[in-house]
């Protein structure tokens, strides 16, 4: 082959692949422009609301929970956060199981630091039934409110009652107080009997 003729081929051969290469990049580029238009759409998008309907745990949570384990002697940790965070998001009182799943630690230091929350005052422990304990963000922490429990399923809601019944039950509740000598009265109410969805599928109560 002439040395021409190598010249050429080389020429050719360059060519080809800075073509390769612009086209490489163009893709390259392209790509980078769809992620960030995905990126940029995932952003706008609204976070989806809690079951109560906030979009987050507030910061003057946030500083309570903090303020009350300081008091106690203890850290807010990340971990002890990630719990709150997920209490609130539950909307009810939450086993451990499910604490587990959503905040995503190891069982142990669920219980561990459920137990470090709750002897701070930052969290409550509800039983059911069974004896089965799940768990809530302290009622002073969020809003009054009472209980619906499953005997069969040993579910747990939330549930708030007009205002004017709430303070007619304080009057009754903070009259058989006073009879009894009892003071600083707070009550809760758990109502007890058969969710909807063992109601349907005649799921058996415990015995």
């Amino acid at each position: 082959m002439e040395r021409g003729d190598r010249r050429g081929l080389g020429g050719a051969r360059a060519r080809a692949l800075a073509g390769l290469r612009a086209r490489a990049g163009g893709d390259d580029r392209a790509r980078r422009r769809r992620l960030l238009r995905a990126h940029g759409a995932a952003a706008a998008r609204p976070v989806p609301p809690l079951r109560d309907g906030r979009s987050g745990v507030s910061s003057g949570v946030h500083a309570a929970v903090e303020e009350r384990l300081r008091a106690a002697g203890q850290r807010y940790t990340a971990k002890r956060r990630a719990l709150v965070e997920a209490l609130s998001r539950a909307g009810r009182p939450a086993a451990t199981r499910e604490l587990v799943a959503v905040a995503g630690q190891p069982q142990s230091s669920v219980y561990r630091n459920l137990a470090v929350l709750e002897q701070a005052g930052a969290v409550r422990r509800v039983l059911t039934e069974e004896g089965l304990a799940r768990y809530e963000l302290a009622e002073d922490l969020t809003a009054h409110h009472h209980h619906l429990v499953c005997r069969s399923c040993g579910a747990v809601e939330d549930v708030t009652v007009p205002e004017p019944l709430e303070r007619e039950v304080e009057r009754v509740l903070a009259a058989a107080a006073r009879r009894a000598g009892f003071r600083g009265l707070s009550h809760r109410l758990d109502l007890v009997g058969t969710c909807r969805s063992c109601g349907r599928t005649g799921r058996r109560v415990r015995a």
